[in-house]
């Protein structure tokens, strides 16, 4: 797949040519610009519509006095909220567009970020070569400005592209990379992530012992920190494992363990598990318990 740069970057390349920085005595032009670009990043999650809008405001307005930062993060929240609306081919263009400029003012920080967002753009394209080589660009920066939480998140998506390119050496040196800084930031979410995703390696290497000494470590490590969901989610899918191999005690235990940890979690999650266990207890030939539980799931169905 082509993505074609549009017009837009000879546009760029024109301005870049006046470019200049803000001047003393432009400040308070330079303060009006920065204020909506703040407004921009409020709305870019919740409505990438309206940071659109925004962004497109704050880019005329650094355009028309050459504030060369301002321009730069108008085309990085543009990009980032063409993104958010899947326009990916948008998303790159502008993102590119920024990266021009930022690497002429030479600011580590915008270099970096807008390095990790066309590396995020080639991985939904799956382009995964481009999308190692912009992340590793944005981990160099990152690491020689011992930026420790951006180092463990850039370190993780290039684990991740390695995996989905099916490298899984590379895969799993960068992830437990991502492992060793977020244990020093006690980040258990990404220590979770990366454990999950060894396992998913696991599985497909058809290394099934791996997968159950991985699965168990990730297990012990999130009841350890009570993170219940992923205490969850490890349990279920364990059980439906146990399910296929039509282990039935086994996955009783882990549909029961599932249920257990999930007591502070909303009741929807609790139905599927619940009929998951009708199932386990009809193939026990268990039929009134089986039936107990189909009952409980119509029950907290409605």
């Amino acid at each position: 797949m082509k993505l074609k740069i549009s017009l837009l970057l000879l546009s760029i390349g024109i301005v870049l040519l006046g470019l200049r920085l803000f001047s003393t005595n432009s400040i308070t032009d330079k303060e009006k610009i920065d204020e909506v670009g703040k407004l921009a990043k409020q709305h870019i999650y919740t409505n990438p519509n309206k940071a659109l809008e925004y962004a497109d405001r704050q880019y005329f307005l650094a355009n028309s006095v050459n504030y060369a930062e301002g321009i730069a993060e108008a085309l990085s929240l543009k990009g980032v909220a063409y993104s958010l609306q899947k326009n990916y081919t948008m998303a790159l263009e502008h993102q590119l567009a920024a990266l021009e400029i930022e690497k002429k003012l030479n600011t580590y920080k915008t270099i970096a970020h807008s390095c990790n967002q066309i590396a995020l753009i080639y991985l939904q394209h799956e382009l995964y070569d481009a999308s190692i080589a912009y992340n590793k660009i944005a981990l160099t920066h990152w690491e020689s400005h011992f930026n420790q939480v951006q180092t463990a998140k850039t370190a993780y998506q290039i684990g991740l592209a390695y995996q989905k390119k099916h490298t899984y050496d590379q895969a799993i040196y960068f992830l437990q990379k991502t492992h060793q800084l977020a244990e020093q930031l006690h980040d258990h979410t990404l220590i979770l992530q990366c454990k999950y995703n060894q396992i998913i390696i696991a599985k497909a290497q058809q290394k099934q012992a791996d997968v159950l000494f991985q699965r168990q470590k990730a297990l012990t490590y999130a009841e350890e920190t009570n993170q219940i969901h992923w205490v969850a989610k490890l349990y279920d899918e364990e059980g439906v494992e146990r399910m296929a191999k039509k282990n039935w005690k086994g996955a009783l235990e882990s549909f029961e363990q599932k249920i257990l940890w999930s007591q502070r979690l909303p009741i929807a999650n609790m139905i599927p598990t619940l009929f998951q266990i009708s199932i386990v207890k009809k193939n026990q030939k268990k039929y009134k318990e089986s039936l107990y539980y189909l009952k409980q799931v119509e029950t907290l169905a409605k």
